[in-house]
């Protein structure tokens, strides 16, 4: 193998895309911790080493896992000795850069922490992590845990004993190297070829394969899946809209029984809330019954979320519910396939059943929030009234409006116009709970307030399903509102 084909499995300019979301970690952490050099030293001695190591590792691992892979002759250790190169070329600029930015951790204990973090993905055999949504994104939160319980053990131990962190580190990476890239290790691969790197999925980039993967996945999922969740049970459909609603979500949803979609919508909105508050406690010195005091006094209708502890719960709850039920909407007006009634109708069996899913999710953040504000009145000792859910109530009752505008902005086909739009869109959604969150949620929840939230959500609903009827009345519906599908979200 020389350069060109390395370089072309590891396709540098999409690796530059993804380390640049490196950048936001280290924006998250400085304004969690208010610490930069904490933040620093985690950003680029913990979290980057890692990151990076898996995005070097991923395009190889795409390799391992194709039928090709068995029969090339010296291909393990062709692509250990790049993988080798790499790791150390990479290890050397972020331990340039971290000698240079850290000034309170030893040079000696940032090369260790950054040798292992690099070495640490390859011990990944795509195997073990198969049945986490995310391995990324379980280790991010890993990441994020440690960082707020542990970092002041993490510091001094790295500033008391850096050599030692130094030869744990070096020993570490020899280990990986040597287990990861195991004959037995690497020659099994190929049996489970739905592996696809970062690399080959990023957004717009990557369009065409990610339809691959999307539907590679799908018919995965379709032989894992018993026959009794996929079974259609009705006799006869009948012509009314009813009916043909419950044939276009099992179309899209069948796959699942509707009790296991029930649960997938609504687990995310029912742990947000807490997780935030756990994430917000880890990162403060306040004790949990100081934490949750200042919480249920914050709710109220005069109550201030100034403190840094209680942002996240006020400001950014709400933002992850409009996205969560937006993308569930989303998922929902895509067609599974091709359905014998006219397009009217087609238009608004997708469009009832996006609005009942997001509808749901909403319900599910906001009991949520309802249930984490009763167990903090419950832990600080203070009785629960219903002044203390003023702000979240507020902060949702803004969100119907906001998704239906959302929705609309999805059929439009102009794409600089969608990206304008949905970039105003975002804005506006994160400043309306700030301004809700800190000075205007008496008024949301007044008589007016929510008279003029009923007339937005009208309003807002009525444009976007006559923006949905328009599309849906003119495109091609073998392939409907295709760069939804390109971005992987409207395939089954």
């Amino acid at each position: 193998m020389n350069a060109r084909a390395y370089f072309t499995i590891l396709r540098p300019v999409h690796s530059i895309v993804i380390t640049l979301f490196g950048f936001c970690v280290w924006a998250w952490l400085n304004s969690l911790f208010h610490v930069s050099q904490e933040a620093l030293f985690y950003t680029l001695a913990i979290f980057s080493p890692v990151f990076l190591g898996s995005v070097l590792l991923g395009p190889i691992h795409e390799v391992m896992h194709r039928s090709f892979s068995a029969v090339l002759p010296g291909a393990r250790l062709t692509l250990l000795k790049w993988h080798l190169g790499a790791v150390s070329l990479t290890a050397l600029l972020l331990s340039v850069a971290s000698v240079r930015l850290v000034r309170t951790i030893p040079a000696v204990a940032l090369i260790g922490l950054i040798i292992a973090g690099l070495a640490l993905p390859v011990l990944n055999n795509r195997k073990r992590w198969k049945q986490l949504p995310s391995s990324f994104f379980t280790f991010l939160l890993f990441g994020v845990i440690l960082a707020a319980s542990a970092r002041t053990s993490v510091v001094i131990f790295c500033q008391q004993s850096p050599w030692i962190v130094l030869l744990m580190g070096i020993g570490c990476a020899c280990s990986c190297f040597r287990i990861g890239f195991l004959r037995r290790n690497v020659q099994e691969r190929w049996r489970e070829p739905n592996f696809f790197c970062f690399q080959s999925m990023v957004p717009l980039l990557c369009s065409d394969m990610i339809l691959h993967a999307a539907s590679q996945q799908a018919q995965l999922a379709q032989k894992q899946t018993p026959m009794e969740g996929t079974a259609w049970s009705v006799c006869a459909v009948s012509s009314s809209l009813r009916d043909w609603i419950a044939v276009v979500y099992h179309a899209r949803f069948g796959r699942i029984s509707r009790f296991r979609h029930l649960i997938q919508l609504s687990l995310s909105g029912l742990g947000m809330m807490p997780f935030i508050v756990g994430i917000s406690y880890l990162g403060s010195k306040l004790s949990l019954p100081e934490l949750c005091r200042l919480l249920v006094e914050a709710g109220k209708p005069r109550g201030s979320a100034d403190h840094q502890a209680l942002f996240s719960a006020f400001m950014l709850f709400p933002v992850f519910a409009s996205s969560s039920a937006l993308l569930a909407a989303t998922r929902a007006i895509v067609p599974a396939a091709n359905f014998p009634i006219a397009r009217p109708r087609l238009a608004a069996c997708m469009f009832i059943n996006a609005g009942l899913l997001s509808a749901l999710v909403l319900a599910a953040y906001l009991l949520g929030a309802v249930v984490t504000m009763v167990a903090a009145s419950s832990i600080a000792g203070v009785p629960f009234e219903p002044g203390m859910l003023q702000k979240s109530v507020a902060s949702f009752l803004i969100l119907p409006p906001l998704i239906a505008t959302g929705l609309g902005i999805v059929f439009m086909r102009n794409a600089g116009l969608r990206f304008i739009a949905s970039a105003i869109f975002s804005l506006g959604t994160l400043f309306a709970t700030v301004a809700i969150a800190v000075r205007f949620a008496p008024w949301v929840t007044s008589p007016h307030g929510l008279l003029v939230c009923a007339a937005a959500t009208v309003i807002a609903a009525w444009l976007s399903w006559r923006a949905a009827r328009n599309y849906y009345g003119t495109c091609d519906l073998t392939c409907p509102i295709a760069w939804i599908k390109k971005l992987g979200i409207g395939v089954a």
